[in-house]
Formats: C-alpha cells, structure tokens, sequence
C-alpha cells in the first residue's frame, strides 16, 4: 500500500489510475491495486488454501474457508466470519501481509 503524497492542486489535475480508491473526507489517494489483487488471487484460487491475514497492530485472522470472507464492491473492506462466531470488518488499508497456511493434509498420493 502506497499512500500518494500529491498536494491538492496536483492531485485535481491528475486522473485517478486504475486500481486507486479516494478516501472522500480527506481527499486522500490509496493505492491497493497489490493487495485487493493478492486477496482476491488466494480467496478465489481451486482449490481453496486457508490464508491468515496479517493487520497492522499485530492482530492476525484465519480464513479457512472461501465461505468465510466477503469483500464490499469497492473492494476496500472486508467482512470475516470469525471463530468467535463474530463478524470482523477489516479496511485493506490496514492489511500488511497475506500468508498461506496450506490445507494441513501434504501432499497427495495417487492410488
């Protein structure tokens, strides 16, 4: 995540690149095209790899199903079914690393 540090005139003369989301109060340009594109890559992949998003402050989620994450239209905020049997609401802003845990079986055999 890249925070594009424009001044107001600059950044009214420029067009919004693909991929950016403006924060309407502040006028502000964030640039999520790589993790929106990486959380969409392993919550859509066949088949299916838990994958533990890292946050910020330290604080980390599991999602172990497909089932289990719903991301808003945008694409900015997530919604994940916790095993607290809560819901999280998590902005991507706030995403610093996506970390597969594989499906804990190893490896296939053929029979």
């Amino acid at each position: 995540m890249i925070l594009d540090m424009l001044t107001a005139k600059e950044r009214d003369r420029q067009p919004a690149p693909p991929g950016t989301v403006v924060d309407p109060p502040a006028g502000r340009r964030y640039h999520l095209d790589m993790t929106i594109e990486q959380l969409r890559l392993l919550h859509q992949a066949r088949p299916f790899t838990p994958f533990r998003i890292h946050l910020a402050d330290g604080r980390h989620f599991d999602v172990e199903h497909p089932e289990l994450l719903a991301q808003s239209p945008g694409g900015r905020v997530i919604a994940l079914a916790t095993s607290e049997h809560a819901i999280e609401r998590i902005d991507l802003l706030l995403v610093v690393s996506l970390e597969e845990l594989g499906n804990g079986r190893g490896p296939r055999r053929r029979r």
